[in-house]
């Protein structure tokens, strides 16, 4: 568990969740793929925040960032605190709200599935009413979100904490 909590962390400020990668091609020729914005989970939150956005916002930050934190924490201290503080039979309530919770910590792997669907475009200027005179395809941009390796170490940590959850249900 606390070892979940330091990639956990590590998966929120510092890992990039995605990147906005965009493509061209020309008569045919693609370009290289260029990153145009990286994004971290904060700067997510920061961004849709400043948008406008803010209910989402701390509808990740509660979910995705400050809930993982506090569901191992919370294991943690289900599986040392003595039984004289703890009676078994709470330790599993516990151990069981954790679980029925824990799927939360997946919300940020939702919305950014979603996001990645909705951005994925692909603009043919040929097929503009304007420009229909231009030959087909030759001027085609492709706009997409590549997921990159904090959203999967989250998604990881997320799972691991919820295998980690049901093992400590049994062994409590």
């Amino acid at each position: 568990c606390a070892g979940n909590i330091i990639l956990l962390i590590l998966a929120i400020a510092f890992s990039p969740a995605l990147n906005l990668v965009i493509a061209f091609d020309l008569a045919g020729v693609s370009t290289n793929e260029i990153v145009l914005v990286p994004f971290t989970l904060i700067s997510l939150i920061n961004d849709m925040w400043n948008s406008g956005a803010w209910p989402l916002a701390v509808l990740l930050v509660i979910a995705s960032c400050a809930w993982p934190v506090i569901k191992n924490a919370t294991m943690i201290l289900m599986w040392f605190l003595p039984t004289t503080l703890l009676s078994p039979n709470k330790r599993v309530a516990v151990l069981q709200w954790l679980d029925v919770l824990g799927k939360w910590s997946f919300l940020e792997a939702f919305v950014i599935v979603a996001s990645i669907a909705a951005l994925k475009t692909v603009v043919d200027l040929s097929e503009q009413e304007r420009l229909q005179f231009l030959p087909a395809d030759l001027i085609v941009s492709r706009v997409n979100l590549v997921p990159e390796r904090g959203i999967t170490l989250l998604a990881f940590v997320a799972s691991f904490s919820l295998v980690l959850n049901h093992i400590m249900s049994v062994y409590h």
